[in-house]
C-alpha cells in the first residue's frame, strides 16, 4: 500500500471505500481542511481557476434516468452530441450503459482558493437536441410539451448560440475579507436552519392564507410521549 501511494516516512495516507462521487467530495473537503490546519495554505495568495468540461449527466438509480449536473438546459460539446443516445435505441429508456454518460457539457465555473464566484454555461439552442436530453432525463414526449412545449415550439423558428454566467459577490467579499462563512459579509443573513431574524421568517401563516390554497395544519402524535408536533 505504501509503495502504489508512493508514500514517505512522516507523509498520510488516506482512502475513502464509497462512489466516485462521495470518495472525491470527501477527500477534497479533507484536503483543505488539512491545508489550513497545518499551514500549508497561505491566505495572501489568490490562486484562480477556470473549471470547465463538466461531465453532462449522472446517473439516478433511485428514478431510473440521467440527471442534469448543472441544468437541464446545458449544451454538450459539438464533439459529444452523438454520445446524447440510448444504449437501447429506445430515446426513451436511459439506463446507466447509455453512451450519454460520457457526454461533456459547455458548462464553466470560475473558483477562487477553492470556493466558487461564478459559473454558467453555453445553453442547448436546438429543438432536437433539447429533446433527446429530456428524454434521457426522463421525460416522455407529453412531459416536454406540456412543461418546455414554449420553449421547444420558439426553437422551430431559429435561435442563436447563447449562454452566461452568474457572479457571487458576496463569495468575492469573503475571500477578500478573509473571512471562512459567507454570512460575515451578507447584510441579512439567514440562519443555519434557513430563517431570517430580521423578518422573523418563516412565520405561522394566516388563517385567511391557509383558506385561500385550501389547506390546515393537523396535530398528529410525536414518538416522544407527550408532545406534539404539526404535520
Amino acid at each position: 500500500m505504501i509503495a502504489t501511494a508512493g508514500a514517505n516516512p512522516g507523509d498520510l495516507v488516506l482512502i475513502v471505500a464509497d462512489t466516485e462521487k462521495v470518495a472525491n467530495e470527501v477527500l477534497g473537503k479533507l484536503r483543505a481542511d488539512l491545508g489550513l490546519q497545518l499551514g500549508l495554505a497561505d491566505e495572501n495568495v489568490l490562486s484562480y481557476a477556470w473549471i470547465t468540461r463538466f461531465p453532462m449527466y449522472e446517473w439516478d438509480a433511485e428514478n431510473e434516468r440521467w440527471h442534469a449536473t448543472h441544468n437541464p438546459f446545458s449544451g454538450v460539446l459539438p464533439e459529444d452530441e452523438a454520445l446524447l443516445v440510448t444504449a437501447s435505441g429506445d430515446p426513451y429508456r436511459p439506463s446507466p450503459r447509455d453512451p450519454a454518460g460520457r457526454a461533456r457539457a459547455m458548462q464553466y465555473d470560475i473558483v477562487l482558493n477553492g470556493w466558487e464566484l461564478g459559473g454558467g454555461s453555453v445553453r442547448i439552442w436546438r429543438r432536437d437536441l433539447l429533446e433527446r436530453s429530456f428524454a434521457l432525463q426522463g421525460h416522455t414526449a407529453e412531459a416536454m410539451h406540456e412543461k418546455f412545449g414554449a420553449i421547444l415550439d420558439a426553437f422551430d423558428f431559429g435561435a442563436p448560440p447563447h449562454g452566461g454566467i452568474a457572479i457571487g459577490i458576496d463569495r468575492w467579499a469573503a475571500l477578500f475579507s478573509k473571512q471562512t462563512n459567507i454570512r460575515e459579509v451578507m447584510a441579512f443573513p439567514k440562519t443555519q436552519s434557513g430563517g431570517d431574524l430580521m423578518l422573523e421568517a418563516p412565520s405561522p401563516p394566516e388563517p385567511e392564507q391557509l383558506a385561500e390554497l385550501g389547506l390546515r395544519f393537523v396535530g398528529v402524535k410525536a414518538p416522544d410521549p407527550g408532545s406534539e408536533s404539526i404535520a
